[in-house]
């Protein structure tokens, strides 16, 4: 089911990629983005991730933290080329337990989209460039999940939400940026 602006974010505890324990209550008085990519051979998914990467110290000032969710095993993610100085919080949810309370979509409807879309091929020749997807073949993922993205206030209320409508729809930087301004 797909969750609503002003709602209270759902409670989450999980660990993350290093076996740290992680809860939403942790990030209480912050504001915080959830991202939820898709996994670690998604390159839409782990150029977003560079990019993110790129702007956290700014973010981070501006008193907004970042989750990130991959549908990867933890083991799968750790190999990652992506992970290379990266500073951001991943989480391996690879029975999307977080992303159904999140109401993440599977659709195989809307696969075929991103090849229609001339930005989303620039970031695919992006990320083939930098080689920042996975070629590990990773079992259990779904090639049919499309990245979900939540911006929540410093009370957990969502305040801005945004569920792909293609495998490379992931949430705009711009609009991150202007909530951490805010």
């Amino acid at each position: 089911m797909k969750l609503s602006l002003g709602q209270t974010a759902p409670e989450f505890s999980t660990t993350d990629i290093y076996g740290k324990q992680i809860s939403l209550k942790d990030f209480q008085g912050r504001k915080l983005l959830l991202a939820f990519q898709r996994n670690t051979a998604c390159p839409f998914c782990s150029y977003q991730l560079f990019r993110l990467n790129k702007i956290y110290p700014q973010l981070q000032e501006k008193g907004l933290e970042v989750l990130v969710f991959f549908e990867s095993q933890a083991e799968v993610i750790l190999k990652s080329s992506f992970l290379t100085d990266q500073k951001l919080t991943i989480i391996s949810d690879p029975k999307r337990k977080i992303y159904t309370q999140y109401g993440a979509e599977i659709t195989a409807d809307k696969i075929e989209k991103v090849f229609a879309i001339p930005s989303r091929m620039e970031d695919l020749q992006a990320s083939q460039a930098l080689k920042l997807a996975s070629t590990e073949k990773e079992d259990g993922v779904n090639q049919a999940a499309l990245p979900a993205a939540f911006l929540l206030d410093e009370k957990a209320i969502i305040r801005h939400i945004h569920y792909g409508q293609d495998l490379g729809d992931n949430i705009p930087l711009d609009a991150v940026s202007a909530f951490a301004n805010q």
